[in-house]
């Protein structure tokens, strides 16, 4: 696929998992876990076959849809795309007391497809400036949007995925993790009262086009859905505070994240988890995972139209580091002419996303502006205190690159 590949259907896009990063572990040697691509076919047919496995790639155990209710909502990942999902009550126990958890692989036995149309036309999705006009033109189509969902009353816990634990900065499975099966009683698909709730629970659920256009892939539009109105926090992390005490009441909602996570992007005075330029390109998902970055910029170009909105205009620059050789691509969309770091310092760059194009880059959509109002990127990061000593080496390092380049040859 392209730099510019997107998905049409407002959900996530990301790309399968290498081989090679895979770290897949079953609860039964006898059945191995073989994650297949699956939400594509789904969204297509509109229909879920029962037995199928998933990632949990994200939970969000307390949203509050009534003062005496709650929904349990889920990411639920193939490799390629990820689909939320909502829980019966008669399951949420297996999230409480962690039978279910990020990072584990789920078979959904009892399963319903859900859509509802929203008001309003479709976004314009736009292909970073690199297209044609007339095409991104053409895509602008007075019809309704969709947003799409599951509705799972029953899931049996069958296994986790290593490599994704350790991004949450887990060794393995939580220690009261017992399989869902060993706990599990079989509950019926009454969907009715449940699923009446769901435009309360589905605030901020993700917006799709119409089914009809799902066979019509695009290797072309493939920033366009960060322009959706969605909580990048909840739905582009995938990673959300565990869930709480079993014990607790199901009338105490919270959907706050508490604390500051070393992969959260809202507090940068506080140590954050850094990632060096060599693993851009091997992150579990080839696209839009948000990452911290400690780097020095090599270069910076000047405030250039993008075909993005809302500002169409865009800046981008060059990130060197010791990690590598290459020179990672960095595209900025979000007050591109606010982005003025000089040349040669080195740069904290908070919540950026990666991005296939040039063979692993990174982009800050305006979608990604910090919730608290913080600045994204600091030019002086020494100033936070806690990446002083790497700022030093950085900057040494640096010096030793440019004085190496300006030796004479003979």
């Amino acid at each position: 696929m392209s730099d510019h590949a997107h998905d049409r259907h407002g959900l996530m896009s990301v790309s399968p998992y290498a081989a090679a990063e895979v770290e897949v572990v079953s609860l039964n040697p006898a059945r191995p876990v073989v994650p297949v691509p699956l939400i594509n076919d789904i969204v297509r047919t509109r229909y879920v076959i029962p037995g199928s496995v998933f990632l949990v790639e994200s939970i969000e155990p307390r949203l509050q849809v009534a003062r005496r209710y709650r929904a349990v909502r889920v990411l639920l990942g193939d490799g390629e795309l990820c689909i939320q999902a909502l829980l019966r009550s008669e399951i949420h126990g297996f999230v409480d007391g962690g039978q279910i958890y990020e990072g584990c692989y789920v078979r959904v036995d009892e399963v319903e497809f859900q859509s509802e149309d929203l008001s309003g036309p479709v976004l314009d999705k736009p292909d970073d400036g690199l297209g044609d006009p007339a095409t991104a033109e053409r895509r602008k189509k007075d019809k309704p949007r969709k947003l799409v969902y599951l509705v799972v009353g029953d899931m049996i816990t069958v296994g986790w995925n290593n490599a994704y634990l350790k991004i949450l900065g887990l060794n393995g499975p939580p220690a009261n993790s017992r399989p869902a099966s060993a706990v599990r009683q079989g509950v019926t698909m009454g969907l009715g009262k449940f699923a009446a709730q769901k435009l309360e629970v589905g605030s901020k659920l993700l917006p799709v086009q119409d089914s009809e256009d799902i066979e019509d892939f695009s290797d072309s539009d493939d920033d366009a859905f960060e322009t959706l109105a969605v909580s990048e926090e909840k739905a582009f992390q995938r990673r959300i505070q565990p869930p709480g005490d079993s014990r607790q009441h199901a009338a105490i909602p919270t959907t706050k994240f508490q604390g500051n996570k070393p992969w959260m992007a809202n507090d940068p005075t506080k140590p954050l988890k850094l990632t060096n330029l060599r693993s851009i390109p091997n992150l579990p998902y080839k696209q839009n995972w948000m990452v911290n970055v400690l780097a020095v910029v090599a270069s910076l170009s000047d405030v250039e139209p993008s075909h993005l909105p809302p500002t169409h205009s865009q800046r981008t620059a060059r990130l060197a580091d010791p990690s590598t050789s290459k020179q990672v691509h960095l595209t900025v969309f979000l007050d591109p002419e606010q982005f003025v770091p000089e040349v040669g310092s080195v740069v904290l760059l908070v919540g950026v996303k990666n991005h296939r194009f040039d063979g692993g880059s990174l982009k800050k959509y305006a979608s990604d502006r910090l919730n608290n109002g913080a600045n994204w990127w600091h030019g002086n990061p020494e100033a936070l205190g806690w990446c002083e000593a790497e700022v030093s080496r950085l900057r040494l390092w640096w010096s030793q690159q440019t004085a190496q380049q300006q030796q004479p040859c003979y």
